[in-house]
């Protein structure tokens, strides 16, 4: 049994359509898209459609197929690794930190000098 991914379509219907009627599936991309932002509520509905109309208008620069698909890959890392990259340098600082706090913490206890136990004879 085939996964119906969209319009009651499967994965290979719709690469098909993509192939031998292009305009037809950009038709059905908008319908379906339309349909998913109808879901949410109102007040979330025109973002939704700012962030597509956005989206749409950067992709149309490059053309269709693997191009469009690097072009979101490389965007959605361009935004992304950065801030990852800063978040774990972030994060080792304060690993550092706290191991500085450690290591001083067991050269305080050690030169503390404990009572011995005492013995019960």
């Amino acid at each position: 049994m085939t996964n119906v991914v969209a319009a009651g379509k499967t994965f290979e219907e719709l690469a098909a359509l993509f192939k031998e009627n292009p305009e037809e599936f950009e038709r059905l991309r908008k319908e379906v898209l339309e349909e998913e932002i109808l879901k949410y509520p109102e007040e979330r509905r025109a973002r939704l459609r700012a962030i597509l109309f956005n989206l749409d208008t950067r992709l149309r620069h490059h053309g269709s197929g693997i191009a469009r698909y690097n072009a979101i890959v490389a965007d959605l890392l361009g935004a992304r690794v950065p801030a990852l990259s800063n978040a774990l340098k972030d994060l080792g600082r304060e690993a550092r930190k706290f191991q500085k706090t450690v290591d001083e913490f067991r050269g305080f206890v050690k030169e503390v000098s404990l009572p011995e136990e005492k013995k019960v004879v």
